[in-house]
This record gives C-alpha cells, structure tokens and sequence, in this order.
C-alpha cells in the first residue's frame, strides 16, 4: 500500500472492508531522560508529515502530567480506517519511526481511543499541544452529560414505558442516555468546557 498526500486522490477499491467513521489512535513513548527537546523536535516533524496524507483530520500532542513521568502521547486523528491505514504503512511514517530509536526507550504502544475517552482527545486541524486533562476534569464532565440526560429520558419515557417491566424499561433508557450522550451532550461540553479542560492550547 502507498502512501496518499493530500494532493493526490486516494486509491479506491470495488468492495472496501474499511469502516467510513472518523478513527482516532493514540502513539505512546518512553523518552530517555533529558532527550525530551529532540521528542519534541521530532514529534512536531512526523505530525507535519502525517497533515499531507489524505484523511488527515489533526494532530494532539498531549504532554506527560508531570516530569516524573517518561511516556509522551501523541493523538492522530484520520476520517477513515483505510487512510489511517495508509499513513501505516507508508514509507515516510517508518522512516520517522527510525529517527526517533536514539532518544526512546522500547517500542511504542498504539491504540485505537473508542468510546468517552475520544471526547477528551478532541481533534484540531493542525498540530496542537494540550496537556491531558486530570481524571476529576474528565469525571465532572462526564456527570454534568449524564445527570441532565438521565433525567430528560425518564420525563419523555415514564409515561409511555409505565406499564414495562422494569429490567425492559431501564434497558431502553440506558440506551437512549447513552446516545444522547455519545452523539449531542459529551461533543457540546467538551468543547464548550475545552479551555477549563485543557488549558491554553500551544501549537
């Protein structure tokens, strides 16, 4: 598979297996103690070289909580599977992935960001630094989503699944709160609490 800049059009397949969703994943090093300003140099390279492939959505740099703490995140974000899959497998992301063997420790851990942790690596155009968000910040929000969509579900839905079985009714709540959440409530509040959440963002 070869890479795709933004200036050329991606390659399209008779019966693509990729899903069409935004997908989010997360890089994580171990940097060796003092090379921190090479990371950075580096992690700001292979970022401007990730915004020219197609797909590229943005790029969050998320800063360790404190100095003690070595592992650095670094949060790519692609409009689909098959174009995070091209940055993958291109030549010019295993190139970067050499240069930054000198100044890390082991090999780096990747993840796909799935459910309520997405909302708090929200995406930017661009390359921006954010420090990540305390656990507290990130509980807060989540209770200030799921108290007022708790109680609008069971004001719209009380009358009308009165005569459920309970286990039944609360199942179709639970679905209904969750949605709500996930698709209208958690995206408003993260952005709208974003500078109380991350602090002043530094690209």
């Amino acid at each position: 598979m070869h890479a795709t800049p933004k200036s050329q059009p991606a390659a399209t397949h008779g019966h693509e297996e990729h899903s069409h969703h935004p997908v989010t994943i997360v890089t994580a090093r171990r940097v060796k103690p003092g090379r921190e300003a090479e990371y950075h140099e580096w992690v700001r390279g292979i970022s401007q070289e990730a915004m020219r492939f197609e797909g590229s959505l943005g790029i969050r740099i998320l800063r360790p909580p404190d100095a003690s703490h070595a592992e650095h995140e670094a949060v790519f974000f692609f409009s689909d599977h098959h174009y995070l899959q091209v940055w993958e497998n291109s030549p010019e992301r295993h190139a970067w992935q050499k240069k930054a063997e000198p100044f890390t420790e082991g090999s780096p851990d990747y993840r796909i960001v799935t459910g309520l942790e997405y909302f708090f690596v929200p995406p930017s155009v661009g390359v921006a630094v954010e420090p990540r968000p305390p656990a507290w910040k990130q509980a807060s929000v989540v209770l200030l989503a799921v108290y007022p969509c708790t109680m609008a579900v069971y004001i719209i839905t009380h009358s009308m699944l009165l005569d459920w079985p309970h286990w039944l009714a609360s199942l179709v709540r639970c679905v209904l709160v969750v949605h709500m959440m996930t698709y209208a409530v958690l995206p408003f509040l993260t952005r709208l609490l974003s500078p109380w959440l991350y602090g002043k963002a530094k690209a």
